[in-house]
This record gives C-alpha cells, sequence and structure tokens, in this order.
C-alpha cells in the first residue's frame, strides 16, 4: 500500500505533549499500547525484498533487518519509566549477542561485495550496506537475514513556517491553561532530532548575538574552508550547551556539515545551520525574553539528522540516532533514555516496509 505524506512524527508536540510534557512527563495512557512486530518474519527461506529494489541497478544502499531482536524490542513496555530495566549486565549481553549475528552477516555481505557503512542494535537490529543490486537476491539468503530495503531520505520541508506557529501550538493544546496550573515540563528531556540547535539563541538559553553565534559554529566566515563547518563545543560556547547549559543539555551531530554533498560525518556539536530544528525546539521549550515554548521548563537535546545545506535528512542519521536516544552516553545501559523525541519530518509515498518506523515503534 502506498500512501502520499506518510508522517514518521510519532512522537509529535501535539501527540505527546499533551500527555507527557506537560504532566510533568508520567506518560501515563488509558489504554496500553499495542504491541508491534520489531521485522516480518518469512515463511519460507529467504528474506522479504522491497518491491522498489526489483528494478535497481549498479551499487544501492540498502538497510539489512536481522532477526535477533534488537535490545529494545526485548525490554517490557514502560520499563524505562518505571524503572523495571534488565540489569546492566543483562542489556550488555544482548547487545553483545546482537553484535555477533550483526558481524556473521557483515562477513557474508562482504563475501558479496558489500561495504558496510553503519549499523543499530539499541532500537532495531540492522546493518546499513552499500552492494551492487545484482547481489541483493544471494544476501536474502544469508541466515539471520529478515528484510532488505532501501535506505531511504527524509524531509524536513525546510521552511521554518511549515512546522506552524508557537500560537497556533499553544492555542490547539491549551498550553496557557496548563502552565498555569503549575505543568511547565520541569524535569522532562526532550530530544529534537532534526537539523540541530541553534544553542545560542536568546530564547534558549543563549546570549543571542550573530558573533556568538559564528565563534560557536567555527570556522563559518573561514574563506579557506569550503562550506560550513562546525567543532567540538568548547568555551565560552560550552556554557550554552552541555549539562550545565540553562536550556540545551545536550545532543550530537550524525550527519556533518556537507551532506548530502558528501558522505554523514558525525562530530559532536549540533548547532544549528539550517533553522528548522531551532523553530521546532522553540516551540516545544523556548523561555526567553520574548515568549515562552509550551513546556519552558524542559530540558532540550539536540539530534542532528537532517542537513545544513538542504531540507534532507539523512536514512543512516535517523537510525543512528534512534539508538542515540535510548543510550544517550553509549554504555550499552538504557537508563538514561530520552523522556521524549520530536521528529518533524516525513518523506513523500511512505511505505509499510520502511525501517525507520518499526526502529521508532521500539523506541516508544
Amino acid at each position: 500500500m502506498i500512501t502520499r505524506h506518510r508522517k514518521l512524527a510519532i512522537a509529535t508536540v501535539a501527540a505527546l505533549i499533551p500527555a507527557m510534557m506537560l504532566t510533568g512527563g508520567s506518560g501515563a495512557s488509558a489504554s496500553p499500547p499495542v504491541a508491534v512486530p520489531e521485522a516480518p518474519i518469512p515463511d519460507e527461506p529467504g528474506a522479504v525484498i522491497a518491491p522498489s529494489l526489483a528494478a535497481a541497478s549498479g551499487r544501492v544502499q540498502v538497510v539489512v533487518r536481522l532477526a535477533r531482536p534488537s535490545l529494545a524490542a526485548t525490554v517490557a513496555e514502560g520499563a524505562t519509566a518505571d524503572g523495571t530495566l534488565p540489569s546492566a549486565s543483562s542489556q550488555d549481553a544482548t547487545i553483545a549477542a546482537v553484535n555477533g549475528d550483526q558481524n556473521a552477516v557483515a562477513a557474508a555481505a562482504g563475501n558479496l561485495g558489500a561495504a558496510e557503512i553503519g549499523r543499530v542494535d539499541t532500537a532495531l537490529n540492522a546493518l546499513v550496506l552499500d552492494i551492487d543490486a545484482a547481489s541483493i537476491d544471494a544476501l536474502a539468503l544469508v541466515p539471520g537475514v529478515v528484510s532488505v530495503n532501501p535506505l531511504r531520505t527524509y524531509s524536513n520541508n525546510a521552511n521554518p513556517t511549515d512546522s506552524g506557529s508557537l500560537e497556533q501550538a499553544a492555542a490547539y493544546l491549551e498550553a496557557d491553561a496548563v502552565r498555569a496550573a503549575g505543568f511547565d515540563g520541569t524535569g522532562v528531556r526532550v530530544a529534537v532530532l532534526d537539523s540541530g540547535i541553534d544553542y545560542t539563541h536568546a530564547d534558549l538559553g543563549g546570549p543571542g548575538t550573530p558573533e556568538f553565534y559564528e565563534q560557536c559554529y567555527g570556522d563559518v566566515n573561514d574563506p579557506s574552508i569550503a562550506g560550513p563547518k562546525d567543532v567540538a563545543v568548547a568555551a565560552p560556547c560550552d556554557a550554552y550547551f552541555g549539562p550545565n547549559a540553562p536550556k540545551v543539555k545536550g545532543g550530537y551531530d550524525f550527519v556533518g556539515d556537507d551532506w548530502p554533498n558528501s558522505p554523514e560525518v558525525g562530530d559532536p556539536n549540533p548547532l544549528d545551520y539550517e533553522g528548522h530544528g531551532t523553530h521546532v525546539a522553540d516551540i516545544i521549550g523556548g523561555n526567553g525574553p520574548n515568549h515562552q515554548g509550551l513546556a519552558p521548563g524542559v530540558s532540550l537535546y539536540g539530534v542532528k539528522v537532517c542537513s545544513a545545506v538542504a531540507t534532507s535528512c539523512s536514512g543512516l542519521a535517523l537510525l543512528q540516532a534512534t539508538d542515540w536516544v535510548l543510550d544517550p552516553n553509549g554504555d550499552g545501559d538504557m537508563s538514561d533514555a530520552m523522556d521524549l523525541i520530536n521528529l518533524s519530518l516525513g518523506s513523500d509515498y511512505g511505505q509499510d516496509e520502511d525501517d525507520l518506523s518499526f526502529a521508532l515503534d521500539n523506541v516508544v
């Protein structure tokens, strides 16, 4: 089934802030969520291959899901909220088993001429490969492989006004009344998966000057460097990004500053160059001299998965970011998982066999 403009923002402001953020993060629901299987399991040998790959030729990038459940898929609903996660050692053992399966499939794929370009093990058990389309049928027969789908690219629709306005959101959610009742999101951590966040912005705790922004972006005006470039957050910028910052408490850049003109290159500075992520973050939790966001008490985390120079959002970066939101410090223990995630993005002609959808189901 093909559906136009299928929206992947399953953790949207409109859907989750009333239930979780503005009520202090409990996330209680009147009815239990419906379990969603991580991957289709074929009835006969051979993985499910996306129909869109049937006519492919030359080198293609694909997401290869494996049969063993990812860490998130083995954990009970609500475990991060109610403190019933498996022990750290048990989580480590699950990740180790997933990685073992991935290593075996990666080796077999290598024998078929594939090159690994990424993998995820917490939200989804999957490898991302570059492979000749003529080898996909053989790849689908590798033991443990359950699906082979194209690596997708998404869009945040670039124009910040497409995300709606703070006034519209506040009116729809009756945010003024909720805040007046004493609920402002304090203690809730929100990861914004977008083009990053401008943590130097006045409404997000920063000085709010162009000069300070350029200093924190790093080398943005250096004529010897082609295109924008950011660097690790250092003093004095680290006063506005990190655990002790007033609003943007952390995050990561999974794409770098030249993608899609060059491959994704991650770095620890998700400072926004394009603007969309900052617009969304301000609606969610801005708390500045001009206005307040819907939940001005929340802590924000900028996870840069969308381009600095285009409207595109990387499918590889988004899959990697789903692992990050479950385990930000990367120690294999999901006890530090984010409370909420927001993805104001999607794609035309969304397909049921979308690996990001499976990953987000497991995250939720």
